[in-house]
């Protein structure tokens, strides 16, 4: 049994060329939810979209970002099922026109994995 406490949390850290976009990324299972801290975000560059990647290979959106700063996305149980300890999460830029949340579109920029913490 785990020993009482807060509850484990998923965490990853990423940033794309020359450190744009930075982002760190969070989940909180008892929130439901993941939290994005980003910072050096170019508007002109596109949207910037957060994809998890399944085990299978099969892409599910996470949100996207819209500036800097702290923003926060609840996921649908289908999707919080999928985000474990190893599981990765990218980037994708794409301009705003292009974009599509039902797959990637856009050029991936950053790809990390999650580390339970």
């Amino acid at each position: 049994p785990r020993p009482p406490g807060p509850p484990p949390v998923l965490i990853a850290q990423m940033a794309g060329p020359d450190r744009r976009p930075d982002l760190a990324i969070r989940y909180d299972p008892v929130g439901s939810a993941i939290r994005v801290r980003a910072r050096r975000l170019d508007p002109a560059q596109g949207v910037v979209d957060l994809w998890l990647l399944a085990t299978d290979g099969t892409p599910y959106f996470l949100g996207r970002v819209t500036g800097d700063g702290v923003a926060r996305f609840p996921l649908p149980r289908t999707t919080q099922q999928l985000i474990v300890d190893g599981a990765t999460v990218m980037v994708t830029v794409v301009p705003a026109d292009q974009a599509r949340r039902s797959e990637p579109s856009g050029r991936v920029v950053a790809s990390a994995r999650f580390v339970l913490v």
